[in-house]
């Protein structure tokens, strides 16, 4: 049970300051302003936002602490512990009234909503499934390390990577801070994956889609193996939910009583959902700004042949834009310091998009939208549903009078459709959905919509569309069991009487076996001892490991040349590494079958195991009498915290 709590316990107080950290800040507004259904879901993202940039810059100031922790969330958790205290029922009244529209819907459409129900809670095994490579090598070894160090240090050969926004990944960091094992943090994107489902189902609501509709669209997000994937580690679905929100605040924000309220909790999602992915910036800023300012944009063109009417139009749209520019900014502003402090300029190191050659390219444009469903190309990492493209396609057989009186459900496939759009002129070598996630998520509304409109023309339409997305769910569930869906692991990692140790054993065949590698090494090395990783992953090291591991500077510079067999010998020695660890492609064991007679290679893993060095292959490093002096070696700046220095900077 001590494990069970160690990885629950973090997760709900986290989930909880949050919770009263944005209810805290929702109470800001006018109460009509604040939706009533999903408003737990909604201070949940709104405080991950605000917590986020708090703790970054608590990071950065090297105050990232416990005590620091615990200081800025009790009051929050102790307030929502209050909030739900005075309304301890609401909950009970809500089960009800979903459990009497479920017994009171078919069959087909119960089955539909138990298999998808299923599959969203399944999604919660994946704590014991696969670690996706990015996350092994930064999303989750940087929360690691910035828990370990109290404060924000970067990932050694990552250091360019720092860049990017951390809205995440500073929540894994404090999870990390409050005692949560391993990989487990991924529990916590497991959570927030299904509060921005939830705010997909509120978006639908507020566009004017039924029960039924509403269902359909999660089915449509919980069959997209883009999203599914992500529970291995990854922390895309944090930008999407934030966008998500900001879409629901902008359709909310049609209606004029409330309409600067919203576009105020809009704009700072659409802050935080920019500063999470980047990469919004492109095919979800341009759709955001249809939905923000659809109404006053109609209204102009209404009025554009009376002149005394257009300047003042002009001016409040004007206005709106400058207050959903000014709360799109706080976020942004601790982003910038980051990047200033971390990189040394605003945006740091910008990489390049051109994967694939010029014809390639041609080939995925041309493709489009097939790709963004079917398309297997390197780095795309899953799809967005077919469920999507087929049930816009219904656009086509189902009559033009549907779309009348259906103003939201227009925009919102012409956002977008907008989006997409700017995506592929932007960067058509880059079909990967989840860069462009809450745009992709946004045309499941109207597919949706669409979906219960055809459903209703008969009951052979009815039970067509249930089936498909039974069949799609079945699908995802069938491909990615291995994977994400270990539930019969995660339950023995959870509920185990097992220590933490024996507990992180509990993965995932393949996952267990790779970090054996480095947990001989964890074992062996003193601390702030330097491994050498002949690996683009470093997650299982123990955090001062991996503080001291190869920088970028080395890992330009440190090749193997069967010309020059001893001039790595030489680097890795004068460089002050102990160890060596290389991932499955064992790209240097020609180097260890022959070590100059001044190195003695000691093989720590595997050892002679069945599976030879697939895994991995770990070595413990002695230079004796060779040639040349350490020239670097490492220092403990703080507790937790070791920096690489020059040999004769240490005193």
């Amino acid at each position: 049970m001590s494990h069970l709590f160690s990885v629950l316990g973090p997760v709900i107080y986290l989930a909880v300051a949050n919770i009263g950290a944005g209810t805290a800040l929702m109470r800001l507004f006018p109460a009509q302003a604040r939706p009533r259904e999903y408003a737990s879901g909604i201070a949940l993202l709104l405080g991950q936002g605000i917590y986020a940039s708090v703790l970054l810059v608590a990071a950065l100031t090297k105050q990232f602490t416990l005590p620091v922790l615990l200081a800025l969330t009790l009051p929050f958790v102790l307030f929502a512990l209050y909030e739900t205290r005075c309304n301890p029922w609401s909950l009970v009244r809500k089960l009800g009234i979903a459990g009497q529209a479920f017994f009171g819907a078919p069959l087909h459409w119960k089955v539909l909503t138990v298999v998808t129900t299923s599959l969203l809670l399944s999604l919660m095994a994946s704590i014991s499934g696969i670690i996706e490579g990015d996350a092994l090598a930064f999303y989750l070894t940087l929360p690691k390390i910035i828990a370990s160090a109290h404060r924000l240090a970067p990932v050694p050969g990552y250091e360019p990577f720092m860049s990017v926004g951390l809205i995440a990944e500073m929540q894994l960091a404090a999870l990390y801070l409050l005692g949560m094992p391993d990989a487990s943090v991924k529990l916590y994107i497991w959570l927030t994956t299904l509060t921005g489902i939830a705010i997909l189902g509120a978006i639908c609501s507020n566009a004017g889609l039924g029960r039924r509709g509403r269902l359909l669209a999660v089915a449509i997000a919980a069959s997209s193996s883009c999203i599914v994937i992500l529970m291995e580690g990854k922390t895309d679905f944090f930008a999407a939910a934030y966008g998500l929100c900001a879409a629901l605040f902008a359709l909310r924000s049609w209606e004029e009583p409330i309409r600067r309220a919203s576009l105020m909790l809009s704009g700072m999602f659409l802050g935080i959902a920019l500063v999470a992915k980047l990469s919004y910036a492109i095919a979800f800023f341009p759709p955001m700004l249809m939905l923000l300012f659809y109404p006053r944009l109609v209204a102009l063109c209404q009025h554009w042949r009376e002149p005394h009417q257009m300047a003042p139009r002009v001016l409040q749209l004007v206005r709106e834009g400058a207050w959903v520019a000014l709360l799109m900014l706080p976020p942004f502003l601790v982003h910038f310091a980051k990047n200033l402090i971390m990189v040394g300029s605003l945006n740091g190191v910008q990489g390049s998009f051109q994967y694939f050659t010029s014809e390639t390219t041609r080939h995925i444009v041309l493709n489009y939208p097939l790709v963004l469903t079917v398309g297997r190309y390197w780095g795309q990492l899953g799809n967005i549903s077919v469920l999507l493209l087929a049930w816009l396609m219904l656009a086509f057989v189902l009559p033009a009078r549907i779309w009348r009186a259906q103003p939201k459900i227009v925009v919102l496939l012409l956002a977008g459709l907008l989006g997409v759009a700017c995506w592929v002129a932007m960067l058509p070598a880059v079909p990967i959905p989840r860069y462009f996630l809450a745009t992709l998520l946004i045309l499941a509304v109207p597919a949706a919509w669409l979906a219960e409109r055809f459903a209703r023309s008969s009951d052979v339409c009815d039970n067509v569309v249930v089936a498909a997305a039974v069949f799609c769910l079945y699908i995802v569930f069938n491909v990615w069991s291995p994977q994400v869906f270990p539930v019969h692991i995660a339950s023995q990692y959870l509920f185990s009487g097992q220590d933490p140790a024996q507990s992180a054993k509990l993965l995932n065949i393949n996952e267990s076996l790779s970090r054996d590698g480095y947990e001989t090494i964890n074992q062996d090395a003193a601390p702030g001892a330097r491994v050498f990783l002949a690996s683009y992953f470093r997650f299982w090291l123990r955090p001062d490991l991996i503080q001291t591991s190869n920088n970028d500077p080395e890992n330009a510079t440190f090749k193997w040349e069967p010309s020059d067999p001893e001039k790595l010998w030489r680097q890795l020695h004068e460089h002050g590494f102990q160890y060596l660890y290389m991932d499955g492609s064992q790209r240097w064991k020609e180097m260890i079958k022959s070590p100059p007679s001044w190195v003695t290679v000691t093989e720590l893993y595997p050892r002679g195991a069945f599976f030879g060095t697939s895994y991995g292959s770990a070595y413990k490093l002695d230079f004796r009498d060779a040639p040349g002096t350490v020239q670097w070696t490492t220092k403990e700046v703080a507790p937790g915290a070791w920096q690489v220095i020059r040999s004769d900077q240490r005193g």
